[in-house]
């Protein structure tokens, strides 16, 4: 199991050798915010990557945010990304989703605060905390053609 301490090695390592890599699967391990900061500054040199699941872990709504900052990247090659059951809230979900060009800005957020991603085709929110969302969810999918699966099970 990976945790905080052990993945900024694991991250030298990816960044060390990770021309050709394609898929990274991080699911049921202990990263948390600080973790996920130090992969997508990892898998920024990765340009063959297209599927990343960090799948039940904890990297709540601050490392969600930080996953949008990589995801809105030009540069960003990810097809399909995994982040059930991470403890995201509402807030985060909201960014997200403002990042991938649907939400309705609030009055905290101002268009130019959000990033922007079209490269993704399959997330997975699926046991988060944003039950209240999965109509918004539907509505990502649509406003973004069906070109994107939103997996949203089991919503808490």
């Amino acid at each position: 199991m990976i945790d905080e301490t052990l993945s900024h090695r694991l991250c030298d390592g990816i960044k060390e050798g990770c021309i050709n890599l394609q898929s990274i699967n991080l699911t049921n391990n202990n990263l948390g915010p600080q973790g996920i900061y130090a992969l997508t500054g990892a898998i920024y040199y990765c340009p063959g990557l297209t599927k990343l699941s960090i799948a039940h872990n904890f990297i709540r709504d601050e490392g969600c945010q930080t996953m949008c900052e990589y995801l809105s990247l030009k540069s960003c090659p990810l097809l399909e990304l995994d982040m059930a059951d991470n403890f995201i809230t509402e807030q985060s979900a909201r960014y997200l989703l403002g990042m991938l060009d649907y939400y309705e800005l609030s009055d905290y957020m101002q268009d130019e605060d959000i990033l922007r991603n079209g490269s993704l085709t399959l997330l997975d929110l699926s046991r988060n905390d944003i039950c209240t969302m999965k109509r918004d969810l539907r509505l990502a999918e649509q406003r973004r053609g069906f070109k994107l699966r939103i997996l949203s099970e089991n919503l808490r």
